[in-house]
């Protein structure tokens, strides 16, 4: 386990005992373990202060809920417990996030890459893909298709185009749509209830699995520069200008957002920083976010979108929450 991975699970084990030594039914019991687990490792105090400081914050957040009430259920009644309701909901919440679907990428993916983690390589025919932070690609090549499944996360694709021995189409299927390479270089980007596409150079085909009006599968073409979002259920989106830098700026240790939803910017801060960010209130997910970052300070990232936003934030152990 590397550094960064034991101090973030030190700050899971201190908020479990917040939690845990703020239930009323552990009782006494729960002191000698409790203090066995202080005297470990000298870390373990300051990481348990840390929590209790804020859980200290979310007791002010119970007095004063705001937003926050309408999204998470009051405190139970004359149970004497902190805040840690809040923590009990919201941080089983943001691991199922992180990991939930893990398991199954680590049985699909042929090439994926951890939190904060971006690698390039090449598939069979040469085509070049820039893989972004916490993504997985499956490979599903064949005599006909030269077929990919973006499972998470973001890719760029520089493709060998179908000419001399090669005829085979390059498709890349994510959440009920597929893209189509007619030219060379696209990225495709999958935020779990939707997919962002951008033609970086030359043309693409996307075709949504949705319907079009009476129709069969939504199907448009996007020229350089050109964007589209399309979700399962939903068809495809307006097409819209983004510009080449945009969807390359990961390659380069930037994150670009241009007018792009607070849950979207969620899903892809989550991709290349430690610690989950939760958006407590639905009423702010849809809000717009612009902005430029460098991947070496994310937490200053969120700070900045908070302040954009005029929301409010409060950094917990595992996660930050915005409300």
């Amino acid at each position: 386990m590397s550094g960064a991975d034991r101090e973030d699970a030190i700050a899971g084990e201190a908020a479990e005992w917040v939690v845990r030594l703020g239930d009323p039914s552990a009782g006494p019991a729960a002191l000698p373990a409790f203090e066995a687990w202080l005297a470990s490792d000298p870390r373990h105090r300051p990481a348990f202060e840390r929590a209790q400081a804020a859980w200290s914050e979310l007791d002010l957040l119970r007095e004063r809920p705001g937003d926050l009430r309408k999204v998470v259920p009051p405190p139970p009644r004359g149970g004497g417990r902190k805040a840690a309701w809040v923590l009990a909901l919201l941080v089983p919440a943001a691991l199922a996030g992180a990991y939930g679907s893990g398991l199954r990428e680590a049985w699909l993916a042929d090439e994926r890459t951890g939190i904060g983690e971006t690698r390039s390589f090449s598939l069979p025919d040469g085509t070049a893909v820039d893989l972004g932070a916490a993504s997985a690609l499956a490979v599903d090549y064949d005599g006909e298709t030269r077929r990919v499944r973006l499972l998470s996360g973001e890719a760029l694709f520089t493709v060998v185009p179908r000419q001399g021995l090669e005829r085979r189409p390059f498709v890349v299927a994510a959440e009920g749509g597929t893209v189509t390479a007619l030219g060379t270089r696209f990225a495709v980007e999958d935020f779990g209830d939707s997919v962002r596409v951008t033609a970086v150079e030359s043309r693409v085909e996307v075709a949504s699995a949705t319907p079009a009006g009476a129709g069969g599968p939504d199907r448009r073409e996007l020229t350089a520069g050109d964007a589209l979002t399309y979700g399962e259920g939903r068809g495809l989106g307006p097409t819209t200008w983004a510009g080449a830098a945009d969807a390359t700026a990961f390659t380069r240790g930037l994150l670009v957002f241009d007018g792009l939803p607070l849950r979207d910017v969620v899903a892809r801060l989550n991709r290349y920083r430690r610690g989950r960010i939760v958006v407590a209130n639905g009423a702010i997910a849809g809000r717009r976010v612009s902005g430029v970052f460098r991947v070496g300070d994310l937490d200053g990232a969120v700070e900045a979108v908070a302040e954009e936003l005029g929301v409010r934030r409060i950094a917990l152990p595992l996660v930050t929450v915005l409300y």
